[in-house]
């Protein structure tokens, strides 16, 4: 789902849920190692005689694989219950579930956004699904799961003692342990007059790069910008017009020399200065892999994708065994990739 561009969503009466496509999943450098993403299974489902459809049943969770499909392995799993309403009234169920799974440098940990549903208008006239964004992490096993708080987009710093997220819009780091949260992105303590998103570390762990949200002469930009920690040397690298579509998902390479990104006309590669930008694929969530030689990205039929760093030798990765059971691997819409360094 992934590397998301919005992060608060109020759901309307049609009960629709989602989230924009941009994540963070920094990559650490070493071996490549397991590649960690969300799945989702569409259930459906039929309501009786008398109730009108509201939402559609679903499997979702984190899973690994290794770059070839081979051993992958349920990391958690959530299901959304199929809804029906009758009359006027709207029964809205609170659910959870897991998603944009971010390697530790340690490839033993993920830092991961929880996303709460609540009914905020119990029995209203309409559905009122309200998103509850929260930064937990969790072991790659998922044991010891633990909530730091509030806030999505989660990405580990190099040293593994820092957290970057967005928090209410804006970019922000705290500890590994949830302490000392400050953000990042914005003009004074409040982050005011700029939005940003998808926060990806640089290597030395003393610079981000981020998408960043701003009005301008009336317009709003969309920008992959870069900040240091002590919120010095903003720079923006690339900047569109919103009208003109989207920038999402920024991921450094190992070496941090390259920024790979996407945009709604695929998937794009520069330099970490801004220059000799070339598009290398169709698709969104890009990340490089801890070698540097590979990128995996989401591919427009929803499943995970692997290249090579020019574009070159694009393949569908296909998770063995299966996510939860399905016979059919087109039936799932797999997202947010994250490549971990060999442990």
């Amino acid at each position: 789902m992934g590397k998301r561009l919005a992060i608060v969503i109020g759901l309307a009466a049609a009960g629709v849920v989602a989230l924009g496509p941009s994540t963070a999943a920094a990559t650490f450098p070493g071996k490549n190692g397991p590649i960690a993403f969300t799945a989702l299974h569409d259930l459906g489902g039929q309501c009786p005689d008398g109730y009108y459809y509201l939402q559609g049943g679903a499997d979702e969770g984190i899973f690994t694989m290794a770059p070839n499909g081979s051993a992958a392995s349920q990391v958690s799993s959530q299901h959304r219950p199929l809804v029906c309403y009758s009359g006027s009234v709207f029964p809205d169920p609170d659910y959870r579930f897991d998603n944009e799974p971010s390697y530790s440098p340690s490839g033993k940990r993920f830092v991961f956004t929880l996303a709460t549903y609540a009914d905020d208008c119990n029995n209203c006239d309409y559905g009122d699904l309200r998103l509850y964004p929260s930064v937990a992490v969790m072991n790659v096993d998922g044991t010891n799961r633990q909530v730091l708080g509030g806030g999505g987009d989660p990405a580990f710093s190099p040293s593994g003692k820092k957290i970057a997220f967005v928090d209410q819009n804006k970019v922000a780091v705290m500890s590994s342990r949830g302490r000392h949260a400050r953000r990042l992105t914005g003009h004074g303590e409040q982050g005011s007059g700029e939005y940003g998103f998808a926060p990806a570390f640089f290597p030395s762990g003393a610079r981000i790069v981020y998408v960043s949200e701003e009005k301008f002469a009336r317009r709003w930009r969309l920008s992959i910008a870069t900040i240091r920690l002590d919120r010095s040397h903003r720079r923006r690298l690339l900047t569109v017009l919103r009208s003109a579509g989207t920038l999402t998902s920024p991921d450094v390479s190992p070496d941090g020399k390259r920024i790979v990104f996407g945009r709604n006309t695929g998937i794009y590669v520069m330099r970490s200065d801004g220059t000799h930008k070339h598009r290398l694929a169709e698709g969104s969530d890009p990340v490089f892999s801890p070698n540097g030689r590979r990128i995996a990205f989401m591919g427009t039929g929803g499943e995970i994708m692997v290249m090579g760093v020019d574009g070159s030798d694009q393949h569908a990765v296909i998770p063995n065994p299966v996510p939860f059971g399905v016979g059919d691997p087109s039936g799932l819409d797999l997202a947010d990739p994250s490549w971990s360094p060999k442990p």
